[in-house]
């Protein structure tokens, strides 16, 4: 599991590297805490080995939680930190990229500013998921769903303040539709609407009061698969991994107790997946995981 958030081999395309421009955020030191920012809601490079090459090897969302391990080093003409992230893995971050204060994005106003999409009911505290691997296609082995899920696992925490935090327990056996097993689980599946169409996943919530008590997600493994393996035509146009990230993000809002956002909203709880890979939550869905804890 240590590896997870190392993986990202040829996706690195049209991503940060040092060379951008980023607003100057205030530098943390040793033994904190501190969130990946850069103020363009891209994906920052981190680099996953002690000596450094000329190319990054590893890309960790804006927004995502760190801890800062050691001091500083100076390494192909900038500094660098030494932090340890989601699952534990450890790499260089750019010091400039760091923030003890997590980011905070201005792209939506008007309506979407004023959009509620908050649900009857909340988690609060820690939501301990695993993954059933059975029957997920070959290029999202578990290893890159884990790793979807610890991304948008750091958003999410982010996003309500750690009111709610994410665990990954790993790989076990276990099935989605159990909604009263308590095991909170990821599984692969044929997810249908109302209207009996596939869809990308589906997740349930088991209220007790207006508290979610059990949360289980659905993935499918046919719309997520790629090439001759399934899935519209626009979908074999784009990455099966940006989709992924993308539908994961969008149930987790759903664990954290979201409903899907009206149309014209930017907004990641909006139905469907546009498979563009979320790196940062919009504000309106900021707004509204924060309104779920000033009840």
């Amino acid at each position: 599991m240590k590896a997870i958030a190392l993986i990202v081999l040829a996706m690195a395309i049209g991503f940060a590297d040092g060379r951008d421009r980023v607003t100057e955020w205030a530098l943390v030191g040793p033994a904190t805490i501190a969130y990946m920012v850069n103020g363009g809601g891209r994906e920052l490079p981190v680099f996953h080995r002690p000596r450094l090459k000329d190319l990054p090897n590893g890309y960790w969302a804006e927004g995502t939680r760190v801890e800062v391990i050691s001091g500083t080093i100076i390494a192909n003409g900038q500094r660098w930190a030494r932090v340890r992230g989601p699952m534990k893995s450890e790499g260089f971050a750019l010091s400039r990229t760091l923030s003890s204060d997590p980011p905070r994005h201005s792209m939506d106003a008007g309506f979407a500013r004023t959009a509620r999409f908050t649900g009857p009911g909340r988690w609060v505290g820690e939501y301990a998921y695993c993954l059933d691997p059975a029957g997920g296609p070959r290029n999202l082995p578990p290893l890159l769903v884990h790793d979807a899920a610890a991304r948008a696992a750091a958003l999410w925490m982010a996003a309500t303040q750690q009111n709610v935090t994410f665990t990954d327990l790993g790989d076990c056996e276990s099935d989605a539709t159990l909604h009263k097993n308590g095991v909170n689980t990821i599984a692969w599946g044929d997810p249908r609407d109302a209207e009996d169409k596939p869809i990308f996943a589906n997740s349930w919530q088991r209220l007790a009061g207006d508290r979610i008590v059990e949360a289980d997600i659905m993935l499918s493994a046919k719309l997520l698969a790629r090439g001759p393996t399934g899935g519209p035509g626009w979908l074999s146009k784009r990455s099966s991994w940006s989709c992924l990230i993308d539908t994961v993000v969008h149930e987790f809002g759903h664990v954290v107790g979201l409903e899907h956002a009206p149309e014209g909203t930017l907004s990641v709880m909006r139905p469907g997946t546009n498979c563009m890979r979320t790196v940062y939550l919009p504000d309106i869905d900021t707004l509204n995981a924060g309104r779920l804890f000033v009840r």
